[in-house]
């Protein structure tokens, strides 16, 4: 079944409630066949579910709390993209801040893990379960998405040694 939202058929409290189940989609990103030979099937719909709910906030009325500029939304979905094809980890949860950004978020035993994108820079915090401190980074993003410098902050690893 595909969620199909139509804001002018629909009252507040029924896009409300819809809006956090996970929901079958169609199996594409703008148009491009999704490469899942590395993803599980529940990962791949968890990831198209992201995608599709990101499209959906930037839909609804402005005035919505859950509403998400649209330049906010293709930059998340660029770090979204980049993250599902090239590293090893588990899709993120989002939340919307505030209408100008949206955090992916992870939780792990040591620690929560928080991307946060905006229009013109992408921050990332980890919050160590322990109250050690926390580790903070500001990349700012011209045209281009600081891919290989956000892996440096997040220590990670991709999947293959041509990034």
């Amino acid at each position: 079944m595909t969620f199909n939202y139509n804001p002018s058929s629909s009252s507040s409290t029924e896009y409300k409630n819809l809006r956090f189940e996970y929901r079958v989609v169609e199996n594409t990103n703008h148009g491009k066949e999704i490469d899942n030979h590395y993803l599980s099937n529940w990962d791949s719909h968890i990831y198209a579910s992201l995608f599709r709910t990101i499209q959906l906030m930037t839909e609804l009325p402005e005035t919505d709390p859950y509403f998400l500029e649209s330049e906010v939304s293709k930059r998340t979905q660029g770090v979204l993209s980049f993250l599902r094809e090239n590293v090893d980890i588990d899709p993120p949860k989002i939340i919307n801040q505030d209408n100008q950004a949206i955090s992916l978020t992870w939780t792990n035993p040591n620690f929560k893990r928080y991307i946060t994108v905006y229009d013109d820079e992408i921050c990332l915090l980890d919050l160590p379960n322990d109250n050690s401190l926390r580790k903070e980074e500001v990349i700012s993003i011209g045209d281009e998405y600081p891919f290989k410098r956000m892996m440096e902050c997040m220590s990670i690893l991709p999947r293959s040694s041509s990034l």
